[in-house]
C-alpha cells in the first residue's frame, strides 16, 4: 500500500446539500425557487422529494450525497480500506499472531471502518450516517492502539511504525473531516 493515491477529503469544496442523481444530471435547472408547476414539468409529477433536494431541505434520498453514488468514493473509506490493507499486511508476518493477543480484535477493528462507513452511506441521512462514520474513526483509533501495544511488545520496528500511524492518522482525520461536514447544516 505504500505510495498509493488516495484522494483527500475536501469537505469544504463539496455542496452543502444532498445532489440526488435526477438533480446532478440535470445542471440546466434555474437558480432560486420554482413555481410547483414548472418543478412538476421538469422533475416529474412525484417530485416532493427532488423539490427538497432543490430548495436544500432533507436529506439524502437517491443513493447520491454531493454528487457520490458509491461509497467506494469517499475518501473516509478509501482512507480505511487503505488500513486495512496495512493490518492486513503486518498479520500476515511470521509469528505475529502467535505472539500478539490482539492480533484478532486488530483485525476485526481494522475491517470495522470500511464496513460502517459503507453502511452508513446506505442510511441515507446525514445524522445516521455522521453515526456510522463516528463509529468507524472509533474503530481506526483502536487500530492505532494496537499498534502502539505492538511496537512496545517489540512486534514492530519504528519506521514500520511510522507508517503505520501515519495511515491511521490520515484515515482518523479524513473520518472526521466527514462527520464535520456531514453535520453542518
Amino acid at each position: 500500500m505504500e505510495g498509493s493515491k488516495v484522494p483527500r477529503f475536501q469537505g469544504s469544496k463539496v455542496p452543502g446539500f444532498c445532489c440526488p442523481t435526477a438533480l446532478t444530471e440535470r445542471r440546466k435547472l434555474p437558480r432560486g425557487r420554482l413555481s410547483r408547476v414548472a418543478e412538476s414539468a421538469i422533475l416529474g409529477p412525484s417530485s416532493t422529494q427532488l423539490r427538497n433536494e432543490l430548495h436544500g431541505r432533507g436529506d439524502c434520498t437517491e443513493r447520491g450525497m454531493a454528487g457520490l453514488r458509491d461509497f467506494r468514493e469517499f475518501a473516509a473509506w478509501q482512507r480505511a480500506e487503505e488500513l486495512r490493507h496495512l493490518v492486513d499486511q503486518f498479520l500476515s508476518q511470521p509469528n505475529v499472531k502467535v505472539r500478539f493477543r490482539s492480533a484478532d480484535q486488530l483485525a476485526d477493528a481494522s475491517s470495522s471502518a470500511p464496513r460502517n462507513i459503507a453502511e452508513g452511506f446506505g442510511r441515507f441521512r446525514r445524522k445516521e450516517f455522521a453515526q456510522f462514520v463516528r463509529i468507524a474513526e472509533g474503530s481506526e483509533t483502536e487500530v492505532l492502539n494496537c499498534f502502539v501495544e505492538a511496537k512496545h511488545k517489540g512486534l514492530i520496528s519504528d519506521d514500520d511504525f511510522a507508517r503505520y500511524e501515519t495511515a491511521a492518522r490520515r484515515a482518523i482525520g479524513t473520518a472526521v473531516g466527514l462527520i464535520k461536514y456531514l453535520e453542518k447544516e
